[in-house]
């Protein structure tokens, strides 16, 4: 996943251009690189395009897998179920 970055010396020239006063642009610049900060740790960054196809192949993978137990598990009640009818005759 991409990381975002934060310049903390524009976002607060940017404020103090729009009129906040030093104070007002250094806590809003604090608050929001604070929240840049978490979102990054927090793993809620968008998936990328990559990260869907991985996604899919893994899923498609996934699907195989549950097939094959479920093929297995088909053949192992049929042979239990011919030694179970053998048994019996």
């Amino acid at each position: 996943m991409s990381t975002a970055t934060f310049d903390t010396f524009e976002f607060n020239k940017a404020l103090r251009e729009g009129g906040f006063d030093e104070r007002q642009a250094e806590t809003l610049t604090k608050a929001q690189a604070k929240v840049v900060e978490q979102t990054a740790h927090d793993g809620t960054n968008y998936a990328t395009k990559q990260d869907v196809v991985e996604l899919k192949k893994d899923m498609a993978e996934m699907k195989a897998d549950i097939f094959r137990a479920m093929m297995l598990q088909t053949f192992a009640i049929a042979g239990l179920v011919v030694a179970v009818v053998k048994w019996m005759n």
